[in-house]
C-alpha cells in the first residue's frame, strides 16, 4: 500500500498585490481558515489544473481531483495550505511516481466574486483549489524569482 503523500504549500499573502494585480483583503482569507469546511477537518477539493486540461468552467469537476486541502493556515497574512494527495486516481502516477513532481507545482484559490479597484471583495465564493504550475501562479512571483537567483548562484 502507498503511503499517503502530504506536504505543505505556500498559497498567497493577505493584503498583497498579485502578477494579475489582485488583492486578497486579510478578512476574506482569515475566513477561509475560520470556516466550518477547514476548522471541521473536512477539507477543500484540490483540482488538477495543469496546462493540457480545459478549465474553462466553473467549479470544481471530481474527476480532476486528486487530494484534499486538509488544513488551511495563516502565519502572519502568509496563507499556507496542508494538502493530502489521493493515491489513486487519473494523475496519482505522476505525484507519485516523480518525487521532484510536487516541486514544480503551486496550489492556487478557484473561486468566484466581486473585485472593485482590483481588491477582491468578501462575497468570493471559495469553490476549492487548482494544483498549476509554479510559473503560472500569479501569487508566487517573488518565491520563484529566489529559486531562480538561488539556481543561478
Amino acid at each position: 500500500m502507498t503511503k499517503l503523500k502530504e506536504k505543505k504549500f505556500f498559497i498567497l499573502e493577505a493584503d498583497k498585490k498579485n502578477k494579475n494585480h489582485r488583492t486578497y483583503p486579510f478578512d476574506l482569507i482569515n475566513s477561509w481558515v475560520e470556516s466550518e469546511k477547514n476548522t471541521s477537518g473536512e477539507g477543500y477539493d484540490l483540482e488538477y489544473a495543469l496546462p493540457d486540461l480545459d478549465l474553462e468552467y466553473e467549479f470544481l469537476k471530481e474527476e480532476e481531483v486528486c487530494g484534499n486541502v486538509a488544513k488551511l493556515v495563516l502565519e502572519g497574512k502568509k496563507l499556507f495550505a496542508v494538502i493530502k494527495f489521493k493515491t489513486e486516481g487519473p494523475y496519482s502516477e505522476k505525484i507519485y511516481g516523480d518525487d521532484n513532481f510536487l516541486d514544480t507545482v503551486a496550489i492556487v484559490p478557484k473561486g468566484k466574486g466581486a473585485v472593485k479597484s482590483q481588491i477582491v471583495q468578501d462575497d468570493y465564493e471559495l469553490y476549492g483549489f487548482n494544483l498549476i504550475l509554479k510559473e503560472e501562479s500569479s501569487f508566487l512571483d517573488e518565491e520563484l524569482k529566489k529559486e531562480k537567483d538561488t539556481i543561478q548562484a
